[in-house]
């Protein structure tokens, strides 16, 4: 569970680097010398996308606390499982296509020049964003172990998943 955890923070986290957008106060579209016809079509594709990735992020935050009283439920049904993690799963593709379109939607509005900056500012996002991912990282891991925890701790908790998802029969009464 705690792996589950740990890769949706990562998850979000990156999400959020990627999907940062700078608004019209930012040195960025300052650096790109936005038209005010470029900056109010930018405005409503930063919007339009904030709106549509506040509703996604809800969905997503129901669905993960769903899994978890799951998980943490008596019984545990397999069939319902997965079917809740492929809602996740789609609601998480739904989060990147959402990503892709702003940006794409971005990119029509710029000229060339334009352009090479929009990628320029991206990808220094995108490296800041990794550098804060690898310094989470090494904060779990701790000096000795790695971020699923020692061999020891994830034997037991795959002992305990079988136990939940196979549980074993009441013992007879003789």
């Amino acid at each position: 569970m705690k792996s589950i955890i740990v890769a949706a923070t990562i998850l979000l986290l990156g999400a959020g680097t990627l999907f940062a957008q700078p608004g019209p106060h930012s040195a960025a579209w300052k650096k790109m010398n936005l038209t005010a016809e470029q900056k109010t079509a930018l405005k409503d594709i930063r919007s339009n996308s904030q709106k549509q990735m506040i509703d996604i992020r809800a969905a997503l935050q129901k669905k993960r606390i769903d899994m978890k009283d799951m998980v943490q439920g008596e019984s545990s049904d397999r069939v319902a499982f997965e079917r809740l993690s492929r809602e996740i799963a789609d609601l998480q593709v739904r989060q990147k296509l959402v990503m892709f379109d702003a940006d794409q939607n971005v990119m029509k509005q710029l000229n060339a020049d334009q352009q090479k900056l929009w990628k320029e500012i991206k990808a220094q996002r995108m490296s800041k964003g990794m550098e804060r991912m690898r310094g989470m990282r090494d904060r779990m891991r701790g000096p000795e172990k790695g971020m699923r925890g020692s061999e020891d701790e994830m034997n037991g908790h795959r002992e305990m998943m079988r136990e939940r998802m196979h549980p074993a029969p009441p013992p007879e009464d003789d």
